[in-house]
């Protein structure tokens, strides 16, 4: 298993850019644009890892559930 290091430390930050690129993702998938929703797809992965390992990190366990 690979360690994941936090890039952001904010959490508010986090749950926005998460939120930005859930809707950039069903944005491009409602019209269909293959390319653009994967790489929004990607994002959004990448954000809800980061919020998973900045819980962690702060041992918030209790909050892993809600991501």
């Amino acid at each position: 298993m690979t360690k994941l290091t936090v890039r952001y430390k904010n959490e508010r930050t986090l749950k926005q850019l998460l939120s930005h690129a859930e809707e950039q993702h069903n944005h491009y998938k409602e019209y269909g644009f293959v390319g653009d929703m994967k790489y929004w797809q990607a994002k959004v992965h990448d954000y809800k890892a980061q919020l998973y390992a900045l819980y962690h990190e702060r041992e918030e366990f209790d909050k892993l559930n809600t991501i």
